[in-house]
């Protein structure tokens, strides 16, 4: 990375992140899934901490009073219904936002993405938000410039425990990231970019068009950990991810899987500095160049997998200035399959198909004959626990975001 402070900064949220998660997460199928969430009956006992949203007894029926009531003697909302429909929340002060695990709390701004007029909501510049088990679906950006379908965060964004999926805009459909955003076992799918305007083909500017599922800005900072991505769809770069020059972002134990993009990079396009840490990008397509990631920024990648890819796993390009390095700085214990990038491993590691191997996001598994299997000596591990939240062996670990 070649930022000082900016790289400190990740770090920090990166130890943060991975302290969540690992609190939050056992070592079987069934301590993952039923990791402490706020249920119905600890918020009706606490009116004194919470601020209800619903329409059964609440202390108010929408998000947007909600909000404006907050402060901070009194920050913290849950969101009661199981189905909320309401879009274009603007959140410009610290809060937490909850939704109940258990009841599987939707916000949406309609009833089908189709139909919506703006996005979910968007955190302002000087916020600092928390949200926690909420799926936010169904947002489509407003004009003139139509990004962050799901979420446009200009703030310090934390996502546990969330889907963001079923949301369109020109770009960064899921999530447009102009600020700090940090994730823990978020899932990102189903989003997808929506075609330019004449308008917007004229006054435009940077890349418009990319990232299906997450777009991260330039000067932005984005921290990834046990996330998935998939099932987005780009019409320009970056079907999956998208990382703007100039931009940081860090991948800890992610699967970027099944996304798509008309141009290059149908799982990752890299421009800006991206770290990938045990992450599996695989079954990704785009029409040219680099289906699983295409790198024209700078890449540390350490013990990864990225197979399965149409047409290509992986594509280093070249050019000059910020806007074209294909830089590979750390490269370490990676699988890259079709052998077109030099890595110590090459050829297909049998993965499974992308399913719920357990833990709260998809992955995919790893047979016991995988070639990716048993192959990182214990001293040169980097992390101590897979995508699920499951320790790592302490003998040889394995690549990618699933430990066998």
């Amino acid at each position: 990375m070649q930022n000082g402070r900016l790289v400190l900064h990740v770090c920090i949220i990166f130890i943060f992140a991975l302290s969540s998660c690992t609190e939050r997460a056992g070592t079987s199928e069934e301590q993952l899934r039923s990791a402490p969430a706020l249920t119905r009956e600890q918020v009706l006992n606490a009116p004194e901490k919470f601020i209800t949203v619903g329409s059964d007894r609440c202390d108010f029926r929408t998000l947007r009073e909600a909000v404006s009531h907050a402060g901070p003697e009194k920050s913290e909302i849950v969101l009661m219904d199981t189905l909320h429909t309401e879009g274009g929340l603007m959140i410009d002060r610290d809060l937490i936002l909850y939704g109940l695990r258990d009841e599987k709390t939707v916000l949406q701004a309609a009833a089908e993405s189709e139909e919506a007029r703006d996005r979910v909501l968007q955190i302002e510049e000087g916020a600092t938000v928390r949200i926690t088990d909420l799926t936010i679906r169904h947002g489509n950006a407003p004009g003139p410039y139509r990004s962050g379908g799901g979420i446009r965060n200009y703030g310090v964004l934390t996502l546990e425990y969330c889907t963001i999926r079923d949301n369109r805009a020109v770009y960064g459909a899921g999530i447009l990231n102009d600020g700090t955003l940090r994730m823990d076992c978020c899932t990102v799918a189903d989003n997808r970019t929506l075609p330019m305007t004449m308008a917007e083909r004229v006054y435009a500017t940077g890349c418009t068009g990319s990232g299906g599922g997450v777009k991260n800005q330039p000067g932005a900072l984005l921290e990834m950990n046990g996330c998935t991505i998939s099932g987005n769809f780009s019409l320009k770069k970056g079907g999956g991810l998208f990382v703007s020059c100039e931009s940081e972002s860090k991948l800890i134990n992610c699967t970027i899987s099944g996304n798509e993009s008309r141009q290059s990079g149908g799982g990752i396009h890299i421009r800006g500095d991206l770290e990938m840490v045990h992450c599996t990008v695989a079954d990704n397509s785009s029409v040219r160049q680099g289906g699983g990631t295409y790198n024209l920024g700078y890449l540390d990648m350490t013990g990864c997998i990225i197979a399965a890819n149409t047409p290509s796993d992986f594509i280093l390009g070249s050019g000059g200035g910020v806007y074209g390095r294909g830089e590979m700085g750390t490269d370490e214990w990676n699988l890259i399959a079709d052998g077109r990038h030099e890595s110590r491993f090459n050829g297909s590691p049998k993965l499974g198909p992308l399913t719920n191997n357990g833990g709260y996001t998809q992955t995919h598994a790893l047979p016991r004959k995988s070639p990716a299997v048993d192959v990182i000596p214990p001293e040169e591990m980097s992390v101590s626990e897979d995508q699920r939240g499951r320790l790592r062996q302490d003998r040889a670990g394995d690549l990618g975001a699933f430990e066998r």
